[in-house]
């Protein structure tokens, strides 16, 4: 896609005739053009926020609205609002139960699911959903493409709690700013829609799944929204926008506080014969007395206080933390009197439970879309049993190492099966390759450990303990707690 950016406008009529595409994907491409067309005006608008670039929403009562133009005051809370929540929700990799039988691992890098699942949960976050198309590419290889809502559809299958059939724009003229194509994705099927000298032309996508190949990433998804809610919510945009006018507000009175307000009264016309603001800055003035031999007076204005802005300003701090669980703090409001541990602990809590349930839903529909890329690569009709692949995401609390190492100590000696999985060793902090490696040595020691109070410590057999020792380590390096990395 050429020289798109979220907060251009795109151009998109409706397409006519689509040569190649029947007469029931026109109907639903039409039904997802409307859905889209309905939904692109407050997904652009969210954009905008999100990329700071907001327009003052002046109400031209204090400030006139050729100044509130030329002042360029921007707030960051939407953008913060969104970031803080995706930062909680860092895809680390797959952990498989077993031996990776259905090669899920080389799909995972070849998607380059760390990156991409991450884009996927910041649009999601930002416009409500994203979308995580599986598919095979021209040389055969299956691949999951992410694609933000602002640019793409869906129709919802409320008895199956899928998708019924979704679009995403892949291509748009620079200069035009028109679609030029798009991908169209229906139950077993899908297509490749092209524009060229006017004209509208669909080819067939080869598709063994049985369903639609669209999978998406929601957040906090609702019975009467299963497509998520967005975290730029209409009160975070109202406070905004308060927000925005406040500084406005702000930078105005501070143009005349800089500069005191003088009045010179009983002075003639030409009592300056310098500029006004050279005799601001000079050190010494004098004035002659007037014609009729009176003094003219001098009395300076009382400049107006900028504390109530920002005692404004703060105040639509506080209701914005209140509507994104955030501590005020992260807004840029800090207290004269330091936020105690309970309360910080408090505000970080609201967030890590929102975080966690969310990451319950990712981890579902990272599964789901790296099903759909097998079937695409094995021709088949149905999903396989995913049960023993668990998508890992990084903890969402910040714990010392010690307290994780004293975690994993009392575990490990009530279970020391524990200390033999992929998942204990993330929980202690190492990353997905050396949690592998890690929990396989000890699968192997574990093994060998075995070996040697079956047969005894007394040295008999100690030569045939090694060799059984080393192959049970390797064995245990293939099979058990497995961990996928998805980089």
């Amino acid at each position: 896609m050429s020289g798109f950016d979220d907060f251009e406008r795109v151009s998109f009529s409706k397409p006519g005739m689509v040569s190649g595409l029947p007469q029931d994907a026109a109907d639903t491409l039409g039904m997802l053009f409307d859905e889209w067309s309905m939904h692109y005006e407050p997904n652009l608008m969210r954009s905008t926020y999100f990329n700071g670039r907001e327009k003052v929403r002046n109400l031209a009562v204090s400030i006139p609205e050729t100044l509130a133009r030329r002042v360029n005051s921007m707030v960051g809370w939407p953008a913060k609002a969104v970031r803080a929540l995706a930062d909680l929700s860092q895809f680390e990799g797959l952990a498989c139960d077993g031996d990776d039988t259905l090669g899920l691992a080389g799909i995972a890098y070849g998607a380059c699911l760390d990156v991409t699942v991450q884009q996927a949960v910041t649009s999601a976050y930002k416009h409500g959903c994203a979308f995580l198309a599986s598919y095979l590419d021209a040389d055969g290889t299956p691949r999951v493409m992410c694609r933000s809502a602002l640019m793409s559809s869906a129709l919802w299958d409320m008895e199956r709690q899928e998708p019924a059939s979704a679009m995403t724009i892949t291509g748009v003229d620079a200069k035009t700013r028109q679609v030029t194509s798009l991908m169209l994705f229906l139950p077993g099927r899908a297509y490749d829609v092209r524009k060229s000298e006017g004209r509208w032309t669909a080819t067939g996508i080869m598709q063994a799944y049985e369903g639609v190949a669209v999978t998406p990433v929601c957040s906090d998804p609702q019975l009467d929204k299963p497509l998520g809610r967005s975290m730029i919510t209409r009160p975070l945009i109202s406070y905004t926008d308060a927000a925005i006018r406040t500084l406005v507000r702000m930078e105005a009175t501070a143009e005349f506080y800089a500069i005191p307000k003088l009045w010179l009264l009983g002075l003639e016309d030409d009592a300056f014969d310098t500029s006004s603001w050279s005799a601001l800055i000079s050190s010494i003035n004098s004035i002659t007395r007037d014609v009729d031999g009176n003094v003219p007076q001098l009395e300076q204005v009382q400049q107006a206080s900028m504390q109530p802005h920002a005692d404004m300003l703060a105040t639509l701090a506080r209701m914005a933390a209140g509507e994104t669980d955030l501590p005020v703090s992260d807004f840029g409001i800090i207290s004269s009197n330091p936020t105690s541990a309970e309360a910080m602990a408090e505000a970080e809590r609201k967030l890590t439970r929102r975080a966690d349930r969310q990451n319950r839903l990712f981890a579902r529909a990272v599964k789901r879309a790296l099903g759909i890329a097998w079937c695409a690569r094995e021709n088949q009709l149905r999903l396989p049993d995913l049960s023993a692949y668990t998508p890992v995401f990084a903890s969402t609390r910040e714990e010392s190492a010690g307290a994780r190492a004293d975690y994993f100590q009392k575990v490990a000696s009530v279970s020391p099966s524990y200390a033999s999985t992929d998942i204990a060793w993330r929980q202690l902090g190492f990353d997905a390759d050396s949690a592998r490696v890690l929990s396989s040595a000890s699968r192997g020691q574990q093994a060998l450990d075995g070996l040697t109070a079956l047969l005894g410590d007394n040295g008999e057999g100690a030569h045939d303990v090694d060799e059984a020792g080393a192959e049970a380590g390797a064995q245990s390096g293939q099979g058990g707690q497995t961990g996928v990395q998805a980089a």
